[in-house]
């Protein structure tokens, strides 16, 4: 019953560690052609002017429908498509930077993950201490790229509507990501604990 278990745990780890290692290139590949793109843009006024114009679009397609509406706040700031245009066109430094540290995080997050499969496709035990060390980076890794992409949607709300208006945008399944994800690291931890110590009687 045992030896099936370890069986399973590692089958699933090596395929899901295979499907892990595919989207950590793939990861890896966007992440490339956005920074050349970016950097394209940066260089490129016409590419950057297109940058601006398109960002707005996706960020207040419920709040405005033509290029002559204006989007009104709480504070009674008024804001036209173009001003929205104008000021992520002067940040265009830093939505890049932001975007690629948020890439930048995805990936390694997905290779931390594929390294902890691996770890569980070879294991002779779940509970061994290098799946659980694994585990916790990945967990880190994980936790820090959730909350990086929740407060920069948060600062890049505000720079878009120049302070006028913002967005927290954290959702129900990020806390619920989180707290499983941190739950089974202190399960696989006591699990290390309870391992250790019974290698330690035999």
């Amino acid at each position: 019953m045992k030896e099936q278990a370890i069986q399973k745990i590692n089958k699933i780890g090596k395929i899901s560690g295979m499907i892990a290692s595919v989207m950590g290139y793939l990861a890896v590949f966007a992440t490339v052609v956005y920074v050349i793109v970016g950097i394209i843009g940066f260089v490129n006024q016409e590419a950057r002017d297109a940058f601006a114009g398109a960002i707005p679009t996706i960020e207040i397609r419920e709040e405005a429908l033509a290029e002559e509406e204006t989007i009104v706040t709480q504070e009674v700031r008024i804001l036209s498509i173009a001003d929205l245009q104008s000021n992520i066109g002067e940040n265009y430094l830093f939505f890049f930077v932001s975007t690629s540290l948020h890439l930048i995080l995805a990936t390694v997050a997905v290779f931390c993950f594929e390294k902890m499969c691996k770890a569980l496709g070879s294991c002779t035990s779940p509970f061994e201490e290098d799946v659980t060390q694994r585990m916790i980076k990945f967990a880190k890794v994980f936790v820090v790229t959730v909350v990086y992409a929740i407060v920069s949607s948060f600062v890049e709300s505000a720079i878009v509507n120049a302070g006028a208006s913002w967005k927290f945008d954290i959702s129900f399944w990020d806390v619920v990501l989180i707290a499983i994800v941190m739950m089974l690291v202190y399960v696989f931890k006591y699990g290390a604990v309870l391992q250790r110590e019974s290698d330690e009687t035999l």
